[in-house]
């Protein structure tokens, strides 16, 4: 668990901005990515592909938090998993899933099988734990370690600092 991410350092999931293990702990997929990915969840039971996955994705990402669940010091002690150095590696693992897992959102959509309810929803959902994420930087800014070294390649003229 060593290069597993904190809890914190898992919220760049919605902010690609929080400083993580990211050369090989991807966390970002994109916020369309998780909509589509949430909506495809909502009946996980419907299709056994999207329950694969949704399992795949959340087991990865437990086990990419490392030391904050349980689960990496459960999947260690399975029989030659534990020559495996890197637990957070299994965050491409989650990237992979939440991907496959938009396409069949994105294919039920098309379909007309997706309910507005569902994507609504799920839209919802993202929007309010990416509001939380955001109020929580702002609240308690020293808490978070954001990646600030480049800079924005543009400026806004509202924007504090901005020429």
């Amino acid at each position: 668990v060593s290069h597993a991410n904190t809890p914190v350092q898992m919220l760049s999931m919605f902010v690609p901005a929080i400083v993580h293990e990211g050369r090989e702990a991807p966390t970002y997929v994109g916020l369309a990515t998780l909509v589509l990915a949430l909506a495809a969840a909502w009946r996980p039971f419907r299709h056994w592909r999207i329950a694969f996955w949704l399992t795949v994705a959340v087991v990865a990402l437990l086990i990419g938090a490392g030391d904050a669940t349980p689960v990496a010091q459960m999947a260690y002690h399975v029989p030659l998993y534990d020559r495996f150095r890197v637990g957070a590696r299994h965050l491409i693992l989650a990237s992979f899933a939440l991907t496959v897992l938009a396409a069949f959102g994105l294919a039920a959509l098309r379909r007309g099988e997706l309910s507005r309810r569902a994507l609504y929803s799920a839209l919802v959902c993202v929007l309010v734990t990416l509001a939380a994420v955001a109020c929580a930087i702002a609240g308690w800014p020293t808490g978070f370690e954001l990646d600030t070294e480049r800079g924005l390649p543009w400026a806004l003229p509202i924007w504090p600092g901005a020429v």
